[in-house]
């Protein structure tokens, strides 16, 4: 007979995978309900996806795997921030403790919750933008919320849950994508305006393409 954790580790697997077709099919059928079906079928055979943004060459791009690697360039990038520093995430605890009045009390921090997070809904973004000039995107929230998220490529849990994860760095001209992206969001959930992003101009000599999820309720 098969050993308990291997019977627990299939049955996680197969689970799992039960619930990524139903959040797929779930989407593909509220998709083709709002008339974007044809995001499925690009146009032609390529890589890229039809629609804006549209792929940017001239980028650097590169993987950061796991929350060592992760978070230590993400912090070594807003402790040299001159302007501004815009996160959008899951959860965020800056310190791993706080919470959003503790965040922003006494402080030049303004942060809004976008209450559009539902049962079966994809809408849970990992931006990190400094200064339009460098963006972090990934799976990696900056919080230690159910799990270890400082972890390194050896994965040993230190708590009760480890996070095996991924991030990018991203310079370039692409930047401004998703500099864009989170300026939409904060305007429409904070209604607040935020200034265009500033174009960036060639860092590299990799195409880059922004996708993005956006709820169906919102006004653009």
């Amino acid at each position: 007979m098969p050993a308990l954790p291997d019977t627990i580790e299939r049955l996680d697997r197969a689970v799992g995978e039960q619930l990524e077709r139903q959040v797929r099919n779930h989407h593909r059928r509220r998709l083709a309900r709002l008339g974007h079906a044809h995001v499925f079928d690009p146009p032609d055979a390529s890589l890229w996806a039809a629609g804006d943004p549209p792929p940017r060459p001239g980028n650097e791009l590169k993987v950061l795997v796991d929350g060592e690697r992760a978070i230590g360039e993400i912090c070594a990038a807003i402790e040299q921030a001159r302007s501004h520093v815009h996160i959008a995430g899951w959860h965020v605890t800056p310190r791993f403790k706080r919470i959003r009045d503790e965040l922003t009390q006494g402080t030049d921090i303004s942060c809004v919750l976008d209450a559009r997070e539902r049962t079966m809904h994809c809408h849970h973004e990992k931006l990190v933008i400094v200064d339009d000039e460098v963006a972090f995107v990934g799976g990696i929230d900056l919080t230690s919320l159910s799990g270890d998220r400082w972890d390194h490529d050896e994965h040993p849990a230190r708590g009760r849950l480890g996070w095996h994860d991924v991030a990018t760095r991203l310079r370039g001209p692409a930047v401004a994508d998703v500099a864009e992206h989170f300026r939409a969001r904060w305007q429409e959930v904070a209604s607040e305006p935020l200034p265009a992003p500033r174009p960036q101009a060639a860092a590299g000599g990799t195409t880059v393409q922004v996708l993005r999820t956006w709820s169906c309720r919102s006004s653009r």
